[in-house]
């Protein structure tokens, strides 16, 4: 009797830099850098008449989890890991499709 054997690769850690800037009104308080890590769950294919066993579901594109948010103002200082609200402000404001590029970007 055959045994089927499932491995699940950790998802791989990217890095992608962004500038920010700080602002009150035409008035700019701070500006620096922004260092998102982050990994990339696969999508899946749809599930159609044609090959569905136990019903169907739409394809499903990859999905981008953040894990750390990071900024530094300046190139000499090291970066800072923010959370609670300046983790969810950061992170919220990217879509999936800019961390996907900046992969795609860095590949080349």
């Amino acid at each position: 009797m055959g045994h089927q054997i499932t491995v699940a690769l950790a998802p791989q850690s990217h890095i992608a830099h962004r500038e920010f800037t700080v602002s009150d009104g035409n008035a700019i308080l701070c500006a620096g850098e922004v260092r998102y890590t982050f990994t990339v769950t696969n999508g899946r294919p749809a599930v159609t008449w044609a090959n569905a066993s136990s019903g169907f579901t739409p394809a499903e594109g990859p999905s981008v989890d953040v894990t750390e948010v990071a900024v530094r103002t300046h190139p000499k200082h090291e970066f800072q890991p923010v959370t609670g609200v300046a983790f969810d402000l950061l992170s919220a404001e990217v879509d999936d499709a800019w961390f996907l590029a900046q992969i795609e970007e860095n590949a080349e």
